[in-house]
């Protein structure tokens, strides 16, 4: 997954904010997990909208 896909998710408010520090940002565990959530929701035909809710 890229960065611009990562940060237009963060910008959709499907991913929380990264931890910043300076102009530095940090991704956790749980970030990489939801990624992969919306990726496999993805897969199976879901679209952002209705991830979104989910």
């Amino acid at each position: 997954m890229t960065v611009r896909t990562t940060r237009y998710y963060a910008g959709l408010g499907l991913l929380p904010p990264p931890m910043r520090r300076g102009r530095m940002a940090y991704y956790s565990a749980q970030h990489r997990a939801r990624l992969e959530l919306i990726r496999a929701l993805q897969d199976h035909g879901f679209t952002l909208a209705a991830i979104e809710k989910y």
